[in-house]
């Protein structure tokens, strides 16, 4: 091999390299098991999306907040009266039933990434209602979601959910 082309090699194996460090995410074999229902559902473009490994912390912290406002929302605790806007789309999952007396959810995050102000959020999530005799009034178990984020006023907002019907 000439000196030429291994100079070329290093530099491009560089460039590579520090494309991944300073991205925050890189590209990851997903362990999801993915149905062609799924593609079919999301397209192939979003179900790569869950190919990406996400290390930036701050691109986490983001994920991780809007998670928590997810849980608050299935564990009927969000105050979306007062506070409707920061919960973005995310009011899609309020379960207005008036027999509920307990909500249990999970909430898994699989990736995120996030580009200037827009972004993605991937979860699976499980919630389950139950009425005042223990009895379940609802449940959704597996559910993998999409949830498309934008930066409004300095805050992160879900501006859009998808998910399997």
């Amino acid at each position: 091999m000439s000196k030429y082309i291994k100079v070329k090699c290093g530099i491009i194996v560089i460039f590579v390299f520090m494309l991944i460090v300073f991205s925050g995410c890189s590209t990851n074999t997903t362990s999801y098991d993915l149905t062609s229902k799924e593609v079919i559902h999301f397209g192939e473009e979003k179900i790569k999306e869950l190919d990406i490994k996400c290390d930036d912390k701050e691109q986490l912290e983001v994920a991780n907040q809007i998670v928590e406002k997810a849980k608050m929302i299935f564990n009927l605790k969000a105050d979306l009266k007062d506070d409707m806007d920061s919960y973005g789309a995310l009011t899609k999952y309020r379960f207005n039933n008036p027999d509920v007396n307990k909500a249990e959810s999970y909430i898994n995050l699989l990736t995120t990434y996030q580009k200037s102000d827009i972004g993605a959020i991937w979860v699976e999530y499980n919630v389950f209602y139950y009425n005042s005799d223990n009895d379940l009034i609802y449940g959704a178990d597996s559910i993998l979601s999409r949830w498309e984020i934008e930066k409004k006023n300095e805050q992160w907002v879900v501006t859009d959910v998808d998910e399997m019907p």
